[in-house]
């Protein structure tokens, strides 16, 4: 499908400036979420308490950023009044940093459940159901930033796609847990406890899923979300 975003040409080239700035902010935004998620994901399955506190730390970092950029597209709209493709360019970042910020405050989840997980024994099969959720989420959010750079409609739907997979992992691991705590009752305080983190990671694929779809928006005009995947797929094979 083709890319029908195209950046207005505008006489004053401040205007480009500033747009080109926010993009620049954005993403530097979104490579501080992820290493948020790096850091609080391996914090939790290495029981690394020291790097935990990082992470909830620089928390405060994420929201500073949008508070930034969520001032600068309002100082845009107010003062330069963007219409058509620039209203929709300033509008999807907006949601987009809403987005991340949550992205942040659920890596910053992960990094609080360390010391409790640590303590609890979790199973190393427990472990590898989080690894390989983490791996799948950050690897959308490496694509989701990617799509931010070029605009790629495919990529995101390619993003969007994914989220299935980490939905599908999630249950799977729902599932063990609840028929391990059956087995062994002792086990629930902790099942309950690495489940708060499962949670987590399939709220980041959510609002990754949500990005891809503003990022469709941006180039297409079109909103889809509250559609479903085959419905998505056929409305873009027809642009």
């Amino acid at each position: 499908m083709e890319n029908e975003y195209q950046p207005t040409q505008h006489i004053s080239q401040q205007f480009d400036v500033e747009l080109e700035n926010i993009k620049s902010q954005v993403l530097k935004m979104g490579a501080l979420v992820k290493k948020q998620l790096r850091d609080g994901l391996t914090a939790l399955l290495d029981g690394d308490e020291k790097l935990a506190k990082k992470v909830i730390k620089r928390d405060n970092k994420v929201n500073a950023l949008e508070v930034k950029i969520d001032e600068a597209c309002t100082s845009i709209i107010a003062i330069r009044q963007p219409a058509a493709t620039d209203l929709r360019f300033v509008l999807s970042l907006i949601k987009t940093i809403t987005d991340f910020e949550r992205i942040g405050d659920e890596a910053e989840k992960l990094a609080v459940s360390t010391r409790n997980v640590k303590e609890k024994h979790i199973s190393e099969q427990e472990y590898q159901y989080l690894r390989s959720m983490g791996d799948m989420v950050i690897e959308m959010l490496t694509q989701t930033l990617e799509v931010i750079e070029t605009l790629n409609v495919d990529q995101a739907l390619e993003v969007i796609k994914q989220d299935q997979a980490v939905n599908d992992e999630y249950e799977e691991f729902l599932n063990f847990l609840v028929s391990r705590m059956k087995d062994k009752p002792k086990t629930i305080k902790s099942g309950l406890s690495i489940s708060w983190s499962a949670r987590a990671l399939e709220r980041i694929g959510d609002h990754l899923v949500n990005i891809n779809e503003y990022l469709i928006y941006l180039v297409n005009g079109k909103d889809v979300r509250h559609i479903d995947l085959e419905d998505l797929e056929e409305i873009l094979n027809e642009e």
